[in-house]
């Protein structure tokens, strides 16, 4: 290999670093503008986290049992007490959430157990007694 094309890789590679970095800088900047706290009025203490926005509209899942369309997704539970204290946190691993999400909801000091996505952390969705 010339000293030339050494040159040419390495100027590729800077270029492709710059990149990366000026996309994460823009990622950063929409998480902040579209960071999550919790709604009032359920705790005291801020939760912020990401928020992913969908480019094309989508509706809410209005149905009866979980979403077929978040059963692929490495996910995490969370079962939470008064003042959002955390009594329990599971990974799903494969399980089936509903008998997870009974077995928490039973316990009889949980408020609401929320779901998140195991790998990015973010909060997915919030389940409560009926």
């Amino acid at each position: 290999m010339t000293e030339d094309e050494i040159h040419k890789i390495a100027a590729i590679e800077q270029h492709q670093q710059l990149a990366a970095f000026e996309k994460s800088k823009r990622l950063r900047r929409i998480a902040r503008l579209f960071g999550k706290a919790h709604p009032k009025g359920i705790d005291r203490y801020p939760e912020p986290g990401p928020i992913f926005v969908h480019a094309q509209a989508c509706e809410p899942h209005a149905g009866d049992g979980f979403p077929d369309g978040l059963r692929p997704l490495e996910m995490t539970l969370e079962a939470f007490g008064d003042e959002r204290w955390m009594l329990r946190r599971e990974r799903l691993d494969g399980r089936e959430p509903e008998p997870v999400i009974e077995e928490l909801l039973a316990m009889p000091e949980v408020r609401y157990v929320n779901i998140r996505n195991s790998e990015a952390g973010c909060f997915i969705a919030r389940v409560e007694r009926s």
